[in-house]
């Protein structure tokens, strides 16, 4: 990795390592490892390179999620979240697959699933105090956007890629949010209610 940090480099192995001991340990056989590449090219050796972009590269350093306690209303309107939405698939997406979807879930939908919430919790033998927290995320919340990976059939692309856009998809929408002054959290309550842990 000529003319790259040697603390990047240094990283980028000690992922390698990580992921490939990740894969091995899912006894996942190591022809469908797929490791991220990142490519530097010097601006001055590349004219066609993106201009630097300070204010973006001070956000992304100072960026942080806000407690879920602190997201009240306003919320985004139909066009802000569509911008917001339009600003989160444009994640890199190995072969144009789109493996995600977008479900906009407003107060109504929202508490709809609140209610659901305890009879689900019971049903997975799951403890009383989580139930009554997953309850109240759905319950307390004006509005969510669930992303669904949405792996597709391909010779091509392996699957895990395909559930790392996915995850790639959810970074993008909470930082959109938060670039557009939104406040954002991830959260996997609603996943976490549907499988034991």
């Amino acid at each position: 990795m000529s003319g790259v940090p040697d603390w990047i480099q240094t990283a980028s192995q000690k992922a390698t390592q990580c992921l490939a001991r990740e894969f091995l340990n899912a006894r996942t056989p190591v022809a469908t490892l797929s490791l991220p590449t990142y490519l530097y090219a010097n601006k001055t050796q590349d004219p066609a390179m993106p201009t630097p972009n300070q204010a973006a590269l001070d956000f992304l350093l100072t960026r942080r999620s806000r407690p879920a306690k602190t997201l009240t209303t306003p919320v985004p309107d139909r066009a802000t979240l569509d911008i917001l939405l339009t600003a989160a698939a444009r994640t890199p997406d190995h072969g144009k697959l789109e493996p995600w979807r977008f479900i906009v879930l407003t107060k109504p939908a929202l508490m709809r699933l609140a209610t659901l919430v305890p009879a689900r919790g019971t049903a997975l033998g799951i403890d009383a105090e989580k139930i009554t927290k997953a309850h109240d995320q759905f319950a307390n919340a004006d509005l969510a956007v669930a992303v669904i990976s949405s792996p597709k059939p391909s010779d091509k692309i392996p699957h895990i890629e395909q559930v790392y856009s996915a995850g790639a998809v959810c970074l993008a929408l909470v930082n959109a949010g938060l670039a557009a002054g939104w406040g954002q959290i991830g959260s996997q309550a609603g996943p976490a209610m549907m499988q034991r842990s």
